[in-house]
């Protein structure tokens, strides 16, 4: 996967995010939003958590197989390896500069007193970054909403409802080339890339997430109108109940 370093990923008038990392996956987004739900009713001077991969991969629904192992093992890797620096301006002038945010601060492989693994993975979400997921992604909508859209294997539905998640109501219209370029498709032609939106959308209604969606225009000027469907508030279940799917 290719590789980035300080790179700029997102920037608005107060803030700005560099990355530095493999560029990372929909697999890493869906165990991080894992990860934060498991980290919802903790303290932040108490995040360090201890399980084994095959609880993980229950409830990221990815088998127990020798690929599942190792397809959750280079996500956790990547998520650890990878840092954030973040900058924020007031007035155009840079008042903070965060850097070595990482997704993952601690992340160990237990071993017993002779030295044998025992199976178990101990973790830490970073506190600085999750203080700024953990109001959004510990919704047990947007969760299980997410998992729901894993079972489709349909990455760009996976993608555009990560992408819609901070949004509300009716979010500014897109240009089909913006989502082109931020969802980092292979697709290069913007009709093709049409069609593989509307089968994404598709999804996206079917599971609620969407009340509706309409495609203006054609070629380079086509635009997206999407219509959030209005997500009611539930009781979170305790991390050992069984989430609805």
């Amino acid at each position: 996967m290719p590789f980035m370093k300080n790179q700029e990923i997102f920037s608005t008038d107060d803030i700005i995010l560099y990355y530095t990392g493999e560029e990372l996956t929909q697999d890493d987004l869906t165990l991080w939003m894992q990860i934060v739900f498991l980290s919802r009713d903790r303290p932040m001077d108490d995040l360090t958590q201890r399980t084994r991969p095959y609880r993980l991969l229950k409830d990221l629904d990815w088998g127990d197989s020798k690929p599942a192992y190792f397809r959750l093992k280079s996500s956790i890797t990547r998520l650890r390896n990878a840092t954030l620096r973040i900058q924020q301006r007031y007035r155009g002038e840079k008042v903070v500069d965060v850097n070595d945010v990482n997704f993952l601060d601690h992340l160990r492989y237990i071993d017993d007193e002779s030295g044998n693994s025992t199976g178990e993975i101990e973790f830490r979400a970073d506190r600085r970054i999750l203080e700024i997921f953990r109001p959004e992604l510990t919704s047990v909508h947007n969760w299980t909403t997410r998992q729901t859209i894993q079972k489709t294997r349909n990455r760009l539905a996976q993608w555009t409802h990560s992408f819609y998640s901070n949004h509300s109501g009716k979010p500014y219209p897109m240009l089909l080339t913006t989502l082109m370029s931020l969802s980092k498709t292979k697709t290069k032609d913007v009709y093709r890339f049409k069609q593989q939106l509307e089968v994404a959308l598709a999804v996206l209604i079917k599971v609620g997430f969407l009340l509706d969606w309409q495609i203006e225009g054609t070629g380079v000027k086509a635009k997206l109108h999407v219509t959030l469907k209005k997500q009611t508030k539930a009781a979170l279940p305790s991390p050992d109940e069984k989430l609805p799917l």
